[in-house]
């Protein structure tokens, strides 16, 4: 009997990172098309991978570059072999994560088919494809987090702003909730609510002084599109502001939203504050909470599938 449990939780496994290689290989194929279409970041990082090798100043970019080179030297490879090869593995190494935190039988499927929505949405996939050095960096970040201690926490804290800036409110919102939690006082619901959009209001400013924004290039109807969602995660689940995961996720959410109406775009935090989100829901295994968000996100994610075709948009 034992034996056959044993067989059975490999093959289970097997299973999962089966689908993870999947995932991996649908991504890399999405990097090729871009390549094709000339669309996403692809071009503009081939374009840079010799200037940045050679060039005498050395930037916060230029450690991913760095690393592309020793990658293209190893394998002996052209540049956009490597950054398949990246995308691949990140975009892999994330679903596993995610797909071997799903553990409950009686609960698996609801699990899974909101895994698989949020990881198909544009926004998210986006993140292993179209940005590249923003998906390491949320990997590192994602693994620092959840797996690291100590020391070796903060080394890949930094680590990951190295390679992409975007990291730095996310590890903001880290340290915020730390700081909080290390109080061992006991705030209210409310009182994290505030301090997020408090701490919000800081990066948005903090952010348009030392980086040049874009402005929003979302329609009104895109805007109320993620207020309206934002609204519903906090609704399903109030408590979502009181756990690490829920409460960066909801500070990035903010980030977009208070974004929208100083017309500055930080549209990119959508992806990370999905994974983020969806992380916290699986850690959490309410049943209710995985089946209410996973009915009310599926309209969302056909509709943000939708807005992501240009002739559509």
């Amino acid at each position: 009997m034992q034996y056959l449990v044993i067989k059975k939780n490999k093959f289970i496994t097997s299973v999962k990172i089966f689908f993870s290689i999947l995932y991996g290989y649908l991504n890399v194929k999405s990097l090729e098309l871009d390549y094709i279409n000339e669309s996403g970041d692809i071009g503009m990082l081939l374009h840079n991978v010799q200037f940045k090798i050679h060039s005498t100043v050395f930037t916060y970019e230029s450690l991913f570059y760095y690393i592309v080179n020793f990658l293209q030297l190893i394998f002996n490879v052209d540049y956009f072999i490597v950054f398949k090869i990246i995308t691949f593995t990140i975009s892999f190494i994330l679903f596993l994560i995610f797909f071997l935190n799903i553990k409950t039988k009686s609960n698996f499927t609801s699990q899974l088919l909101l895994l698989i929505l949020v990881f198909l949405t544009p926004l998210v996939y986006n993140l292993f494809v179209s940005g590249l050095r923003s998906g390491i960096a949320f990997l590192i970040f994602f693994y620092a987090i959840t797996y690291s201690k100590s020391y070796v926490k903060y080394i890949l804290l930094t680590l990951s702003i190295f390679f992409h800036l975007s990291m730095i409110p996310l590890i903001y919102f880290y340290f915020i909730f730390n700081l909080l939690n290390k109080t061992k006082l006991n705030f209210s619901k409310s009182f994290y609510f505030v301090t997020l959009i408090l701490n919000t209001f800081f990066i948005i400013f903090f952010s348009n002084i030392i980086y040049d924004l874009s402005t929003v290039a979302q329609s009104l109807t895109y805007k109320v599109f993620v207020l309206t969602l934002v609204m519903i995660i906090l609704f399903l689940n109030s408590n979502v502001v009181k756990n690490i995961y829920g409460f960066i996720s909801i500070g990035l959410f903010l980030v977009v939203l208070v974004g929208f109406f100083f017309d500055l775009s930080f549209i990119r935090y959508l992806g990370n504050a999905l994974l983020l989100y969806v992380f916290f829901l699986l850690r959490q295994n309410n049943n209710r909470s995985i089946k209410l968000f996973l009915i009310s996100y599926l309209p969302f994610f056909i509709l943000l599938t939708l807005y992501s075709i240009p002739a559509i948009r």
